[in-house]
């Protein structure tokens, strides 16, 4: 009789898990208004009901403030970048000028250079490096 019992709860447990992940409105309200009382107190003990209460709670929040009517909670905006892709923005202030590649130009200079003074052979390789 216990192998049924868990059965029976693991399957529950499995199709309020399907409910709230799919987000079928329809029955989450249903579910949540109807046996409420029930799932509060098995909250604590299974995160499934945990997270179907929330859900309850997210979906009554949306229809409360509906994205599309609060700017909070709507869709982004898409930044337009190069070529109508999006990209980074820069800091308001600042304009596009190439002192930051220029930078970053020098940077390489310096390398490459640094990368010339050093010996390209092995004399000064150990004998245990040589190997």
């Amino acid at each position: 009789p216990a192998l049924v019992g868990n059965l029976l709860i693991s399957v529950t447990l499995e199709v309020l898990e399907f409910i709230r992940v799919e987000n079928i409105k329809i029955l989450v309200d249903h579910l949540c208004k109807k046996h409420g009382d029930l799932l509060q107190a098995y909250a604590p003990r299974f995160k499934v009901v945990e997270g179907l209460l929330l859900k309850h709670l997210q979906n009554q929040e949306c229809e409360a403030f509906p994205p599309e009517q609060h700017t909070a909670g709507g869709p982004i905006a898409p930044s337009g970048g190069v070529d109508g892709r999006p990209g980074r923005q820069r800091s308001p202030g600042r304009e596009e000028d190439d002192d930051d590649e220029a930078y970053f130009e020098s940077l390489d200079e310096e390398d490459d250079v640094a990368g010339q003074a050093a010996p390209q052979g092995t004399d000064s390789l150990t004998p245990e490096q040589q190997e």
